[in-house]
């Protein structure tokens, strides 16, 4: 299992990564840039990339040492890198720019305090959401 901020990490190049892939943005008219019979090279890259790293995810969930820190910080890394990508590829104005900014920086100081929150309240205990089913 990885440090909490690997899969943050992991989890931020991979959202951002596939919205790159997938959004057409500065300008574009198709996902990355494509034309014509390129058009579905992309798709077909972001879903590798979400298939990669949802088995990435899938396996280090299962593993003993996965925590609710590690799992707060993939959360936190997707949306980040999601609210991140907004600001670079989906904001036109002046206040669109500002206010998705507002949002994106106010939710990063409430993910950090859950962290601290997580931190405070006991010693991280393994998350195991398969076991729970059995």
């Amino acid at each position: 299992v990885p440090r909490p901020a690997v899969a943050g990490v992991v989890s931020a190049v991979a959202v951002f990564g596939f919205l790159g892939l997938l959004y057409p943005f500065a300008g574009a008219r198709h996902p990355a840039f494509t034309h014509g019979a390129w058009v579905p090279a992309p798709m077909l890259v972001a879903a590798g990339l979400a298939m990669g790293v949802g088995v990435a995810l899938w396996r280090w969930t299962a593993a003993a040492g996965w925590t609710s820190r590690h799992r707060l910080a993939a959360i936190s890394g997707a949306l980040i890198a999601h609210t991140v990508f907004g600001v670079v590829a989906n904001t036109h104005t002046a206040p669109d720019t500002v206010g998705l900014m507002v949002i994106g920086v106010v939710m990063t100081i409430l993910l950090g305090l859950l962290g601290r929150r997580l931190e405070g309240v006991r010693p991280a205990e393994p998350v195991h959401p398969r076991a729970a089913r059995s």
